[in-house]
């Protein structure tokens, strides 16, 4: 694996856990402000 390979490869996983969290706190304030 060649460095560029690799440097998209850990940039494409620290993108998606970034989304991850990011789709997370949004779907927990919106449970958040739908529970009474």
């Amino acid at each position: 694996m060649t460095p560029l390979v690799a440097a998209a490869v850990l940039f494409a996983a620290v993108t998606h856990a970034g989304w991850n969290a990011i789709a997370h706190r949004i779907t927990d304030k919106l449970d958040w402000s739908a529970s009474p």
